[in-house]
């Protein structure tokens, strides 16, 4: 394979890069674009998260969410010094470390 065959080739890998990263796209909702509009469920539960208060150290909570699956919980502010936790009902959730 010469250097203008193997341009092209890299071209073609390429375009069809761009292809699936379109479709992707299409298939894939994009995580901010609820953001732009009006209030989003966020903003609903960061209202209920500043009700409720670490219950390990007594910092209030801030709203996260799970790496994993992307789902909300309440976090203490301390991060990572207090390691407290609540589920989105307000529950304390149990240790999870030593």
């Amino acid at each position: 394979m010469n250097d203008i065959e193997h341009r092209q080739f890299l071209e073609r890998i390429l375009e069809e890069v761009r292809e699936l990263k379109g479709i992707i796209s299409r298939l894939k909702p994009d995580p901010f674009a609820e953001k732009v509009g009006g209030p989003s469920a966020d903003e609903e539960l960061r209202k209920r998260v500043a009700t409720f208060d670490c219950p390990e150290c007594g910092e209030p909570m801030k709203l996260r969410r799970r790496r994993m699956d992307n789902e909300p919980f309440m976090g203490c502010v301390d991060f990572p010094e207090c390691k407290g936790l609540r589920d989105i009902t307000g529950n304390p959730q149990p240790k999870i470390y030593d």
